[in-house]
């Protein structure tokens, strides 16, 4: 699998000493389109732009709320083919597609190659049908349990290592700036409805999610084992979850136990 560094949600790569990517007159322009757009498919047509300018003729989006567990939510935006979008789906590929399985585990991008695809032989195949040769993804994280990613992609002419490093700090600040401008307009934050955990309900809720019983947190905390488990039930409420272990997986995967 081909991949390079990463950046984080400043845009500012995670190499120590790196320097954050500079504000020019393009990505000032791409920036003030983007934030104008008020339709996802108008902040897809201005990606598109974008991609062309730095040597892609197609792009896609896809943001994957991570809960619930069993029935998580993909939503997709691309400018391909609308037939090979339809295939896409048809054939089941946002379950198998490699560049998928890994975008919602690693923000670290990846480049399309016959490795990346060595289990999704007949995706890739079809891919390339449709023109779809040569290609970028990247994601971003949210703490809210979503994942975003972006990708570029070309017909043509491989990437090069002298490409990525001359785009690599543009396609980074891209793939952020993409990702917050689809999310303001799509919405859809699993902790919409949530009200906040209190402290102690934090608390209780970390050592459930250590495998700790009641009497043991109640020990460790130095209260008693009614008053951790009146925390746990009021964590479960505000949560909508039945058990008290759902009640600790949910909420770490929410990001509100860090």
């Amino acid at each position: 699998m081909s991949v390079y560094r990463a950046c984080d949600e400043g845009g500012r790569v995670d190499d120590a000493g790196s320097a954050p990517i500079p504000m020019n007159e393009w990505t000032h322009d791409v920036l003030g389109r983007l934030n104008q757009a008020s339709e996802p498919s108008e902040v897809l047509a201005q990606l598109s732009v974008a991609s062309r300018h730095l040597g892609f003729e197609h792009c896609a989006y896809g943001l994957r709320t991570l809960v619930p567990f069993t029935r998580q939510k993909t939503l997709m935006f691309s400018t391909y083919d609308e037939r090979w979008n339809r295939r896409y789906i048809d054939a089941g590929y946002l379950q198998v597609d490699p560049t998928v399985a890994h975008g919602v585990h690693s923000g670290t991008p990846v480049v399309w190659d016959n490795e990346v695809f060595r289990n999704a032989p007949q995706m890739w195949d079809e891919a390339r049908s449709f023109g779809l040769r040569v290609g970028w993804a990247q994601s971003v994280f949210e703490p809210d349990a979503r994942v975003g990613m972006l990708t570029l992609a070309r017909s043509g002419e491989p990437l090069t290592a002298a490409e990525m490093l001359a785009k690599d700090l543009l396609l980074q600040w891209l793939v952020h700036t993409a990702h917050r401008a689809f999310c303001r307009l799509l919405g859809g934050s699993p902790l919409e409805g949530i009200e906040p955990l209190s402290e102690r309900q934090v608390e209780v809720l970390r050592w459930t999610g250590d495998g700790k019983t009641s009497d043991a947190i109640a020990s460790i905390l130095g209260i008693s084992k009614p008053t951790v488990e009146f925390h746990l039930q009021n964590a479960m409420a505000r949560l909508g979850v039945p058990t008290k272990s759902s009640a600790a997986a949910f909420a770490s995967r929410l990001g509100l136990l860090n």
